[in-house]
């Protein structure tokens, strides 16, 4: 190159390339009275090759510390970045490992249950082989009148306590009650952080669906984001009906949060007609009604301050206590 890179003086008028310094990076030449190099380094560096040492021009050494100082804050955001994958990481261990931790101890509780049944099951066999009318009732704790009660009177009209047959049914019932309240509790426990969403509009895809969802919740709870997963539509589409929504719910206090706050969905215009339920089994469903049919029987025989609690009919008394009107269950 003819000209200096700084004052556009030609090299071959007067002064020589030799008494110039080359930038290692855009290679155009400068006087050394145009560099920023005290003459004692220009002289150094002219007379020796030192490949180590690179000098930049004025606008290059710009450009590369710009260059440097991006690349640094690239590298201090991708150190962020992988710190906070490690910190993910970690948790995700956690909760795998705190999830992993409740699926033992169900599995276990179901083991139990199970064990229970066969035993059930075994020693009523055992019954009816060795249960002798009456007497086999007796060993149950049975009374003839609460035997004959159970076979609703048959008891008397075919013999008395004696009717050995009356009382192997009586056992083969009870077995078919035991089994049916082991496959209530399964079906409760699987339920159990279940949500049913009523009113959501079937044009809606699957992908909408669990994003109106999402939003809706976080609304009711009043956080950025909740944990959960749509197990998609109930029952078969018809044309002029909105299919509930199963949605499962992995933390039971943003559960709890939820249900109890779903009230508030009717002051916003975009869930007005939303509705939120529990995921109750079919016997679940049966308690549930009866108990608002006992609420709506109570209130119009102008019973004040009647409300359901923890599955019973309940009326707040004097001394903040309160008194169980109805139990569905006695």
């Amino acid at each position: 190159m003819a000209n200096c890179g700084k004052c556009n003086a030609d090299f071959t008028k007067g002064k020589k390339k030799e008494q110039a310094m080359q930038c290692d990076i855009c290679e155009r030449w400068y006087h050394s009275e145009c560099t920023d190099i005290p003459d004692a380094l220009f002289r150094a560096m002219s007379k020796h090759d030192v490949k180590a040492v690179k000098w930049l021009c004025e606008k290059c050494n710009v450009t590369f510390m710009e260059n440097v100082t991006e690349m640094r804050e690239k590298q201090a955001g991708m150190e962020r970045e992988m710190e906070k994958m490690k910190r993910e990481m970690e948790e995700m261990k956690e909760k795998m490992k705190e999830d992993n931790q409740k699926m033992n101890e169900r599995m276990e509780r179901y083991e139990a249950e199970m064990v229970g049944v066969k035993s059930e099951i075994v020693d009523a066999g055992k019954r009816e082989k060795t249960g002798k009318g009456y007497s086999g009732a007796v060993k149950q704790g049975l009374t003839e009148k609460e035997l004959n009660a159970d076979l609703g009177g048959r008891l008397a009209e075919n013999g008395g306590a004696e009717d050995n047959e009356a009382w192997q049914e009586v056992g083969r019932r009870r077995e078919r009650e035991l089994q049916v309240q082991v496959v209530e509790t399964m079906e409760r426990e699987k339920r159990k952080n279940n949500l049913i969403i009523m009113g959501l509009s079937e044009e809606m895809s699957d992908k909408e669906t669990e994003e109106f969802v999402a939003e809706m919740l976080s609304t009711v709870v009043g956080t950025e984001e909740v944990d959960m997963k749509v197990h998609g539509r109930l029952g078969r589409k018809e044309s002029d009906k909105k299919r509930p929504v199963r949605v499962e719910i992995s933390d039971a206090a943003a559960r709890r949060t939820i249900m109890k706050k779903a009230i508030n969905l009717k002051k916003e215009p975009k869930y007005e007609k939303i509705y939120v339920s529990p995921d109750l089994t079919r016997k679940q469903q049966e308690m549930d009604k009866a108990l608002r049919d006992k609420v709506k029987e109570l209130r119009a025989q102008g019973v004040e301050g009647v409300k359901i609690n923890k599955g019973c009919v309940v009326k707040e008394v004097e001394g903040g206590t309160r008194e169980v009107l109805y139990n569905p269950n006695h």
